[in-house]
């Protein structure tokens, strides 16, 4: 079968909490695969439920599903590791009680180990497609929705002594 073929290392979470007024189901699945020439593939799924005891309403900013695949190579004799993400988030409930739609995000990421002494160097370019979507606001926030940022780079430089 497939699990054989590519000897995945699956993990399987359940989770449920009751805790005043909510109440929380949450199954979690994830996999990890890594080949020889350090090539490193991640595939995770998250379905929950989040429940108001009293109204039996689903609460607010609380996805059901949410998915992330990444996968990651070594270049250079492993000097530069380079990785994609693909992140997905569902839909939500608003405070209002409108939904925002879920959305899929992709990232890129380069990190040099070791490229001086001490020192490690990372850019990351995040959303990367550009993609507008919202969140849901909170009780502190005139907005029912809040627009998120674009596309963004951050650069990273570490030493260590």
């Amino acid at each position: 079968g497939l699990e054989t073929l590519i000897k995945l290392k699956p993990s399987t979470y359940e989770f449920k909490r009751e805790k005043g007024r909510e109440r929380m189901g949450l199954i979690a699945q994830d996999v990890e695969k890594v080949w020889s020439n350090q090539n490193r593939l991640r595939v995770s799924y998250t379905w929950q439920k989040t429940i108001d005891q009293i109204t039996n309403q689903e609460l607010e900013n609380s996805p059901r599903n949410l998915a992330a695949l990444q996968y990651a190579i070594p270049l250079f004799d492993e000097a530069l590791q380079s990785g994609i993400r693909l992140q997905y988030v569902g839909s939500r409930k608003t405070l209002g009680g409108s939904r925002v739609g879920g959305y899929t995000l992709a990232h890129a990421n380069f990190l040099t180990h070791e490229l001086a002494k001490g020192t490690e160097f990372a850019v990351g370019v995040y959303n990367l497609f550009d993609h507008r979507y919202a969140d849901p606001g909170r009780p502190e926030h005139q907005e029912d929705t809040i627009t998120q940022d674009g596309r963004s780079v951050r650069v990273k430089l570490t030493y260590r002594f």
